[in-house]
C-alpha cells in the first residue's frame, strides 16, 4: 500500500517527458508529461491509466515585499486506451478531456 493511500490501492507516477526553459531572468517554465496508474489490488479489474501534461510558469515579482513568486499551473488530462471506451478515446483524439488552471503565490516563510 502506498503511504496515505486507502487499503489495497496502489498508485504509480512515471514522468515520460520533461522540458525547461528560461526566457528571462525572472521567469522559468517547466513542462512534464506524466503517466498515472491507479490499481485497486482488492478487485480483479484493469488499472486506471491517465496521461497528464503539466505546464508551470514561475515568475519572480521584482520589488514585492515579502519576495514573491507567482506560479500558473495548467494540467491537461488525456484519455488513454486503458481507461476509456475505444470510441471515446478515438473521438477525443489528441485533445485533453479536462483542463485545470491553478494560480499559486509563494513567499518565504519566517
Amino acid at each position: 500500500t502506498d503511504a496515505g493511500a486507502p487499503e489495497g490501492m496502489r498508485y504509480e507516477v512515471l514522468v515520460t517527458k520533461r522540458a525547461f526553459e528560461k526566457p528571462n531572468p525572472n521567469v522559468f517554465i517547466t513542462s512534464e508529461v506524466v503517466r498515472q496508474t491507479q490499481t485497486d489490488m482488492s478487485q480483479m479489474q484493469a488499472p486506471v491509466v491517465k496521461q497528464v501534461k503539466d505546464q508551470v510558469k514561475y515568475r519572480y515579482i521584482p520589488g514585492s515585499d515579502p519576495p514573491t513568486i507567482q506560479a500558473i499551473l495548467i494540467s491537461d488530462v488525456f484519455l488513454t486506451p486503458q481507461d476509456a471506451r475505444l470510441e471515446d478515446y478515438i473521438k477525443a483524439g489528441n485533445k485533453p478531456v479536462t483542463v485545470y488552471r491553478t494560480r499559486i503565490l509563494m513567499t518565504k516563510a519566517d
